[in-house]
C-alpha cells in the first residue's frame, strides 16, 4: 500500500496488524487493556511525536480508549531505548517503524508486562495516576 506520510503509514501499519484507526490514533484491545497509540505533529517544527496510553479495563468504564483518559500516558522515545523518529523519516520507514515496536505495544495490554516495565522504570518519564499507581504496584 502506498502512503503519502509517515503518520498515515505508521497507523496504517499497525491497521493492518489488526489495530482500530480513527484518524491520528490507533488503539487495540488486548486481555487487561487498551493500548492506544497517538501520532501528533509539533506545531513548531517537522518533528512527531508518538504517545501512548494505557488504559486498563478493570479502572474504566468500558468507554472507547481515548488519550486524556488513559491510565498511563508516556511518549513512545522516552518509553523505548531507541525510538527512530518519524520526523524526516519515509513512509516506507514508518512503516517498518510500526513493525519493529507493535509486539511491545501489544504486549501492553497485559498486566504482567505493565508491571515488567514498571519495574524497570520505563514509566518514569511518563504519566501514571495513582489507581494505576496501585493497581501496577508502584
Amino acid at each position: 500500500m502506498e502512503y503519502a506520510s509517515q503518520d498515515d503509514a505508521f497507523l496504517g501499519e499497525l491497521k493492518n496488524l489488526g489495530w482500530k484507526r480513527r484518524a491520528s490514533r490507533a488503539w487495540t484491545c488486548e486481555q487487561d487493556a487498551y493500548v492506544l497509540v497517538d501520532v501528533q505533529k509539533s506545531n513548531f517544527g517537522p518533528d512527531w511525536f508518538v504517545n501512548i496510553g494505557v488504559q486498563f479495563h478493570s479502572l474504566s468504564s468500558g468507554d472507547r480508549p481515548r488519550l486524556e483518559r488513559c491510565h498511563i500516558q508516556i511518549r513512545a522515545n522516552r518509553f523505548f531505548d531507541a525510538f527512530p523518529e518519524l520526523a524526516g523519516s519515509t513512509p516506507e520507514e514508518a512503516r517498518l517503524i510500526a513493525q519493529e515496536i507493535e509486539p511491545s505495544l501489544k504486549a501492553l495490554g497485559q498486566l504482567a508486562e505493565v508491571r515488567k516495565n514498571a519495574s524497570e522504570g520505563k514509566f518514569s518519564r511518563g504519566l501514571v495516576l495513582t489507581e494505576a499507581r496501585v493497581l501496577i504496584g508502584l
